[in-house]
């Protein structure tokens, strides 16, 4: 199996991986472990790592703009990314923060359109791991368990993008703000849970 980046090196200098070289992969790995890398078979994810490359960004970097061919998508390994739309006369609507350990233009990788919906910029130095959507989309359609797996995948993408915009559109601004809280530390609380113990 291919070595990838793991939990261990979120929020560290991941001098290791620098280069594209290989890694070793402690247990369990963050990569590998998400959602929609787990469609894939242990052969064809490491036909897809192989491929990706490793991308330092600095602060305030633009990541990709609105518009552009959505030929790749990123894994946060470490760094903060925001996501958002501009209007006519400039201003900024922010869309989405997302942290390390998720993913940005997934939702693109089978759009017809093949172009990014949103901006996409880090908020302060980060390092992604780029993919290749034709890569993937080729692997899933040699793959027909892939495939219904991927359907769950964004069915429960689509499921919490519901939810948060219910609780957008239905809740007090203090109750919005309690749950994005509670959210954010359950998924601090996961992320502990999964990082290698220290001996």
């Amino acid at each position: 199996m291919t070595m990838c980046p793991s939990l261990s090196f979120v929020g560290e200098k991941a001098s290791q991986v620098k280069n594209n070289r290989s890694v070793k992969c402690t247990d369990p790995c963050l990569i590998r472990k998400h959602a929609l890398f787990c469609c894939l078979s242990e052969d064809r994810f490491d036909s897809l790592l192989n491929k990706a490359k490793l991308v330092d960004f600095p602060a305030n970097s633009l990541i990709f703009s609105e518009g552009e061919p959505a030929n790749k998508f990123y894994f946060i390994l470490k760094g903060c990314v925001k996501t958002y739309r501009t209007t006519q006369e400039g201003d900024e609507h922010l869309i989405d923060i997302i942290n390390a350990g998720h993913l940005i233009a997934d939702s693109e990788i089978f759009d017809q359109n093949r172009n990014y919906h949103s901006f996409a910029e880090t908020t302060r130095a980060s390092q992604l791991l780029c993919f290749s959507s034709e890569i993937f989309r080729d692997l899933v359609h040699q793959d027909q368990n892939a495939a219904h797996n991927l359907l769950s995948y964004f069915s429960k993408v689509l499921k919490q993008k519901n939810y948060d915009l219910e609780v957008m559109i239905n809740c007090p601004a203090r109750e919005r703000v309690l749950i994005y809280f509670r959210e954010l530390a359950e998924e601090y609380l996961d992320t502990e849970r999964n990082l290698p113990k220290k001996n």
